[in-house]
């Protein structure tokens, strides 16, 4: 079973200005772990977040501990966890994800629950418009961070 999740920007405070709704993205990564953690009793679980797990590409404090302690927990039930990054949390570098033990899908095809899954770091309009063209045939899903529609001005 694969599971996806997007948009978790984990930080203290989502909602600057609702202070009663502070760490709500901290309670919100617990519940997924422990729904993860559930299912994987029943199946095999394969964790992809698809981009913006961070509010910002410079993460320290709690919003880094709660990642990491998601990845380790779900790695110690043997749940991989693959990323992308969004334009949030984007570094040319390294995804932060990924320092902290998560598998990158950035223009790497993996082979997950028996599926060929390709992914894309969040990017402009016209670098995603190009990468599309390089996709391999073979994939199966792909995952990418983009904007809605209708300011993508295409499909």
């Amino acid at each position: 079973m694969i599971i996806f999740a997007a948009d978790l920007h984990l930080c203290k405070r989502v909602w600057r200005a609702r202070r009663d709704l502070d760490r709500d993205s901290f309670r919100a990564l617990a519940a997924f772990q422990s729904c993860i953690l559930d299912l994987n009793k029943d199946e095999p679980v394969h964790v992809i977040l698809g981009g913006d797990t961070f509010d910002k590409n410079e993460v320290r404090g709690a919003a880094l501990q709660a990642f990491a302690e998601f990845v380790d927990t779900l790695y110690d039930a043997g749940v991989p966890v693959y990323v992308i990054q969004g334009n949030h949390d984007l570094d040319p570098d390294v995804s932060i994800a990924e320092v902290q033990g998560a598998m990158s899908l950035d223009k790497l095809p993996a082979t997950i629950d028996g599926r060929r899954v390709y992914g894309l770091d969040w990017r402009t309009r016209e670098e995603i418009q190009e990468e599309l063209k390089q996709i391999p045939s073979d994939i199966d899903v792909l995952v990418l961070h983009g904007m809605m529609e209708h300011l993508m001005s295409f499909e």
